[in-house]
């Protein structure tokens, strides 16, 4: 796997700060400290008039009396760290620093939480690279952001104390490539998660931020695995029940009581022991400008009622063969769970957006 995890905050429906908090943590965020204090409003509308009316955004908020921290979404890698990690976001600005380091900003850091090594927005519009110390490892030659419009960002790291590596792009644009500086300033020589926010310091608050289509990758496998480019990351709910073998907790059909934007943990289709045959369900299209699939990752909230043993898998069908993802250890909590699923095993080439369209969506209990 190369894709790690991919996120546009809207299946948390537009929410303040302590329900977007709850919901991020629920299994996708190991930590949103964003929200609660400090201005910070949750999921809202697109800032941009020109977005589509579907696209949503993380508010990551006006900093103020919050000196020295950084705050905003954490996300630890699968499986360990790396020593090498991309990463891609957009950020709409609404307003550049008014001084510097109270900007926002992106962390790599260690498996005890400890920074590795970051970017962070100037005045200007200009993007610098920094290590854990607040030392500039290097600095665009002039602005490369520009402030209320969005921005795509993209970053290549290696963690190392000789051969390190940071390169970033903006929109596509190459605007910074540091080679052979020293990009680890903790004992271990990897990235095991990312943070990105807006931090604060005492002469000045930084101007709201907003956050969407975040995705991290690394370098394994044979997809996904370097720069991407700007990349669309979509929601696309379900539609239509194909084979609802699971019970609905109300009324006679299953899809529209898990489709909701936003949860409502009330409203759920269940499965009990000895497990009914799967269930299966139609999806909306992808939007008719798109040209091509980098991975389907499947999205489900889940939780079992007893103390006994419950696994889940979902997957995706095409043409009548499963692409599926892994069996899940469901828990007694409501629990987001995802799988990136970047080959279509009929073809074992990338979902072309027609075998998305006529795709499906499955859910089985398998214990």
């Amino acid at each position: 796997m190369a894709l790690l995890f991919a996120d546009n905050f809207e299946q948390y429906g537009i929410c303040n700060a302590v329900t977007a908090k709850d919901y991020m943590e629920d299994g996708l965020w190991i930590e949103n400290d964003a929200s609660g204090t400090y201005g910070s409003t949750g999921v809202v509308d697109d800032p941009d008039p020109s977005a589509p009316a579907a696209s949503v955004a993380y508010d990551l908020g006006h900093r103020y009396n919050d000196t020295g921290n950084l705050r905003g979404l954490r996300y630890a890698f699968p499986g360990g760290g790396r020593g090498t990690v991309g990463a891609s976001w957009r950020w709409y600005i609404a307003g550049m620093p008014t001084a510097e380091g109270a900007a926002p900003r992106m962390e790599l850091r260690d498996a005890s939480n400890l920074m590795q090594v970051g970017l962070y927005v100037r005045t200007t519009g200009a993007i610098s690279v920094i290590n854990s110390a607040g030392a500039s490892l290097g600095s665009t030659t002039g602005p490369v952001l520009t402030a209320n419009s969005w921005n795509h960002i993209e970053c290549k790291t290696t963690i190392n104390a000789t051969t390190g590596s940071f390169a970033i792009y903006v929109n596509s644009v190459l605007v910074l490539n540091l080679t052979n500086i020293n990009t680890k300033s903790q004992a271990s020589a990897t990235a095991d998660q990312i943070k990105i926010g807006v931090y604060h310091v005492s002469t000045a608050d930084a101007n709201k931020t907003y956050l969407k289509d975040v995705i991290v990758w690394d370098t394994t496998g044979t997809r996904n695995n370097d720069v991407m480019g700007p990349c669309f990351v979509g929601r696309f709910a379900l539609n239509s029940d194909v084979s609802l073998n699971w019970t609905p907790s109300t009324g006679g059909t299953g899809y529209n009581l898990i489709n909701e934007v936003g949860p409502n943990d009330t409203n759920y289709i269940s499965a009990a022991w000895p497990a009914p045959s799967p269930s299966t369900f139609g999806v909306d299209n992808l939007p008719a400008d798109v040209t091509s699939v980098r991975a389907v990752v499947l999205l489900g909230r889940m939780r079992k009622t007893d103390g006994g043993d419950c696994n889940v898998r979902m997957s995706f069908i095409d043409a009548g063969v499963d692409t599926n993802g892994a069996d899940r250890p469901i828990t007694t909590a409501d629990t987001y769970w995802y799988d990136v699923l970047e080959l279509n095993t009929r073809t074992s080439n990338p979902f072309t957006p027609t075998e998305f369209n006529n795709g499906t969506f499955k859910i089985n209990r398998t214990l």
